[in-house]
């Protein structure tokens, strides 16, 4: 007897309230299992724009680094120089520089498409310096390049911009979303004049360092909140912005060469 009432009570199925504790359980594990889901797609988007922003500031400053140092190089016997040739101007945001464009670029790319890669002499086939009627690749070509912000998509985001002064190159962003940039000069006594550096005081110039702060592309949506300040080579505080922007402030000091 006892049997057969266990048997028919398992042919009606689950209770109202079982079936109602079921659901409640399994929305319960479905909400943890998106929240976790979410949860670690928000983090991977996060670490995602740092690393884009660190990367963005390791390849300017390499580009950078290597240009300061050649300029004002001096070179070969011979090759006729502009009066204003090394350092041209050298404001708190603002850095133009010449030189004689290295013969030899260990880039690792084919610049004159001849399908060999940094063999000696190698150019990169533009008239950069826009000289001898549009003559390219010339001997002893002058390049001048300007380091400046501007906003290179004109959605008000500051980007780090290279030009090449007096040539067919256009400027270009090399880094973007660069909240600030900084210049400081050191000249051969160790004094570190007041940008705009004079006219008289460029030549002297035996250092650069450079200060900038660069910061994600979009705001972080884990409640971060940006409350550090920054502090320049100059002594000069960024910040703090209190948005939800993450933020990379990357300094270095240049040595020129030849000096």
């Amino acid at each position: 007897m006892h049997s057969q009432k266990h048997l028919l009570r398992s042919a009606y199925g689950f209770t109202l309230a079982e079936l109602l504790v079921a659901m409640a359980a399994a929305s319960l594990i479905m909400a943890l299992v998106v929240a976790t889901y979410f949860g670690q797609t928000t983090t991977n988007s996060s670490q995602g724009q740092v690393v884009a922003m660190q990367q963005n500031l390791r390849v300017a400053l390499q580009v950078m680094e290597r240009e300061i140092m050649m300029a004002g190089y001096k070179p070969r016997p011979g090759t006729s120089v502009p009066a204003a040739f090394g350092i041209i101007t050298a404001d708190a945001d603002e850095l133009v520089i010449s030189m004689v464009e290295p013969v030899t670029d260990l880039d690792r790319i084919d610049n004159d498409s001849d399908g060999t890669v940094d063999e000696s002499g190698e150019k990169d086939g533009r008239d950069n310096d826009d000289g001898g009627a549009g003559e390219v690749d010339e001997a002893g070509e002058i390049i001048t390049i300007r380091y400046q912000l501007y906003d290179s998509l004109g959605d008000g985001d500051q980007d780090l911009g290279r030009e090449e002064l007096n040539s067919n190159v256009s400027v270009s962003a090399i880094a973007e979303n660069i909240e600030a940039l900084e210049f400081v000069y050191t000249l051969a006594d160790g004094t570190q004049p007041t940008p705009p550096v004079s006219a008289a005081d460029l030549p002297d110039i035996r250092a650069i360092g450079i200060s900038i702060l660069a910061r994600t592309e979009e705001p972080s949506v884990s409640g971060y909140v940006d409350r550090i300040i920054y502090k320049t080579l100059s002594g000069t505080d960024w910040g703090a912005y209190n948005d939800a922007y993450r933020r990379q402030l990357s300094v270095v000091t240049v040595n020129r060469r030849n000096f």
